[in-house]
């Protein structure tokens, strides 16, 4: 629904999204360990948790993005026009590259569209999910307590 009213400027649902993702990682982390691991985790672990949301995250926001965008081909052209305004204000391209861009844009847009979009939005995932996982993480000072709990 949110992409429904943000259609129009890409560059808006992008910063959510990077700011749901900014704050989102962390805070389902730190719950991970409060709630799940007793207060303590690990530095591979606390990674391990947010990759996992990440990938969760992304994979529903990718496959709605791709239907969105499949259903409501406006919207995908919206942005390739503001892309490409972008391209020719820029000058630093010349009108021949990008003619190429245009041509060489592909068939199945909506589809590499919302991948790349989702690869964006995962390695800036993984960036916060490194330095968060630095502050977040907690060893137990008696690990050998845990063993009947994993077991």
């Amino acid at each position: 629904m949110l992409l429904h009213f943000l259609s129009a400027n890409n560059e808006a649902v992008m910063n959510i999204c990077f700011l749901i993702l900014l704050v989102g990682v962390p805070m389902f982390t730190v719950y991970y360990r409060n709630n799940i691991y007793n207060g303590y985790l690990s530095y591979s672990k606390s990674l391990n948790t947010g990759t996992m949301l990440l990938i969760y995250a992304l994979s529903i926001f990718s496959a709605y993005y791709f239907f969105y965008l499949k259903i409501n081909p406006d919207i995908l052209e919206a942005i390739i026009d503001k892309n490409l305004e972008t391209i020719y204000n820029s000058g630093i391209f010349t009108d021949k590259q990008i003619e190429s861009v245009i041509e060489n844009t592909p068939s199945d847009a909506p589809g590499s569209f919302s991948f790349n979009t989702a690869l964006t939005l995962f390695i800036f995932g993984m960036f916060v999910n490194l330095i968060a996982s630095i502050f977040i993480k907690k060893n137990n000072p008696n690990p050998f307590d845990s063993i009947d709990n994993e077991i």
